[in-house]
């Protein structure tokens, strides 16, 4: 077995020092997936990262006006029309405390949803620079 390995290691050092034989290999092109429009599939990454730093945008907004409005409950009356949207408890500061959790989770989470988008667009970025490279 090792003289089978002698035999071939010595048979690739004669090919590289061999200039007949170096021009003889032949390199195979690199191939990339080309949808009609002629550009590469990285379109659906920009998409995909839009859609992201969109919904990251909407979950932001939607944080602070879930911290920053309590609602205009009564609690004389019970039966008003007004709004009940942050009254969960019957105290007013664990009603506070519950609905800024709230809204920072909601922002914690549209700004994880940024790097995602973000690193998808990145992604995209070095696969588009190793194209050019290797063309």
């Amino acid at each position: 077995m090792t003289s089978e390995l002698d035999a071939i290691l010595d048979s690739e050092k004669e090919s590289i020092n061999d200039p007949e034989s170096r021009s003889s290999r032949v390199v195979e092109p690199v191939h990339r997936s080309v949808n009609e429009s002629g550009s590469t599939s990285s379109t659906s990454l920009k998409s995909a990262s839009i859609l992201l730093y969109l919904m990251s945008i909407i979950l932001i907004i939607v944080g602070f006006i879930v911290m920053f409005h309590y609602g205009d409950y009564k609690s004389d009356d019970i039966f008003s029309s007004g709004s009940k949207f942050g009254h969960i408890v019957g105290g007013d500061a664990y009603n506070y405390i519950i609905i800024g959790i709230r809204g920072v989770g909601f922002i914690v989470t549209g700004f994880v949803v940024t790097v995602i988008a973000s690193t998808l667009l990145i992604i995209d970025t070095l696969k588009s620079v190793s194209v050019k490279i290797r063309d």
